[in-house]
């Protein structure tokens, strides 16, 4: 989100708060705001990690599937991630008595963070019924190479008439681009473009920059 639970300074921290939060707090008004400024009927959402979660939230249970065209999202985690084991150690250490810790650390201190492992309350709630409501077209782009969400297919959305998958590796073979870097990847910005655009899509080129980006 872009605002925080977390109090005095730490509150300048953005994508902390639970995701409910910042999709009611922040991201609905937001929405509304570029509407009204704009005299568009609905927008379209590009985000990337956490930004693919969050606006589940609003989509799902806010009304937002009415106000969104397109939802363009790199390294999203539908199904969460279990990030090496993170979530069985997450879920063991609550089961095992440890939850004041396990709180102190997550809950308070990032509490979107758990929200984000596979399993978790908040990925099954917004799997739950029409996961991807058919108002909205997706477009999921991934890396084989992601180290954040675990496995990378954790991104990948299932087979339905407004979902479309990418794997940039199977466009470009040599791209290494993992996590973080697929968000600066030229192959995957011209996915974004096309995905926005579809009507002057232009072939993605693993050796330039997006050609229609200007």
């Amino acid at each position: 989100g872009f605002e925080s639970e977390l109090p005095g300074p730490l509150s300048q921290i953005g994508g902390t708060s639970r995701m409910e939060v910042s999709a009611a707090r922040d991201l609905a008004p937001f929405v509304d705001k570029v509407r009204a400024s704009t005299g568009a009927r609905k927008v379209d959402l590009v985000g990337h990690s956490e930004g693919t979660a969050m606006p589940r939230y609003y989509l799902n249970y806010l009304g937002g599937a009415a106000k969104v065209d397109k939802s363009v999202n790199l390294a999203p985690l539908w199904q969460g991630s279990k990030f090496y084991g993170v979530d069985v150690l997450y879920q063991l250490a609550r089961e095992a008595g440890a939850k004041p810790l396990v709180r102190g650390i997550f809950d308070h201190i990032y509490p979107a963070g758990p929200q984000l492992l596979t399993g978790s309350d908040y990925i099954n709630k917004v799997n739950t019924g029409e996961a991807f409501p058919h108002e909205v077209t997706y477009t999921s782009i991934v890396t084989k190479y992601d180290e954040a969400v675990a496995p990378y297919t954790n991104g990948l959305a299932p087979a339905l008439p407004n979902t479309r998958n990418i794997v940039v590796q199977d466009q470009c073979p040599a791209d290494l681009s993992e996590h973080g870097l697929l968000a600066t990847d030229p192959v995957a910005a011209q996915d974004i473009l096309n995905a926005l655009d579809p009507r002057h899509a232009e072939p993605v080129d693993c050796q330039a920059t997006p050609r229609n980006s200007s």
